[in-house]
């Protein structure tokens, strides 16, 4: 993909592409370093709430760019939709006083799996209960793994999925 047409998957259109950073604004200036970091061959991403501040185009070449990613991207975000689109296991750090234990659970697929493979393990009396979003735990943090972040796998099986 050309350079013009990958940055401007960032919202760095026209001649926003030919200004120097340093006179660019706050938000802009971070797309630049988000697309900087996402286009080099790392192989570990953390990103906490990467999210935020993103419109919609933005938020669609991150999803892309993630997807497309060969490394492993550990991902913190309260925005459930992102986490089932890029990830593929789920850690989710419980909290005692909403899942009456403290923790961290390990689940091979998408944060909604993990919610629906949690309700079911556990019955009707927990499915109100809410994973920790006090601390980054992205309603279930999230770690997408190395085979291209988003990409689905078969049906998940039941069960904690520890290896």
């Amino acid at each position: 993909m050309p350079v013009r047409q990958y940055i401007a998957g960032f919202g760095l259109r026209g001649a926003a592409q030919a200004k120097k950073v340093g006179v660019l604004s706050g938000g802009e200036r971070n797309r630049v370093h988000l697309a900087k970091v996402l286009k080099r061959g790392h192989n570990l991403l953390l990103l906490d709430e990467p999210t935020n501040d993103l419109d919609v185009h933005t938020l669609r070449a991150l999803e892309d760019a993630l997807q497309a990613y060969a490394g492993a991207a550990v991902v913190i975000s309260h925005d459930r939709w992102f986490l089932d689109r890029i990830c593929t296991h789920t850690l989710a750090f419980l909290d005692p006083e909403t899942d009456g234990e403290a923790g961290v659970e390990f689940y091979p697929g998408s944060y909604s799996e993990y919610r629906e493979d949690r309700e079911d393990r556990l019955g009707t009396a927990k499915k109100s209960g809410n994973t920790n979003t006090k601390k980054g735990a992205a309603e279930g943090g999230s770690a997408g793994g190395g085979d291209g972040g988003g990409k689905k796998k078969n049906k998940k099986k039941k069960g904690k999925g520890k290896k």
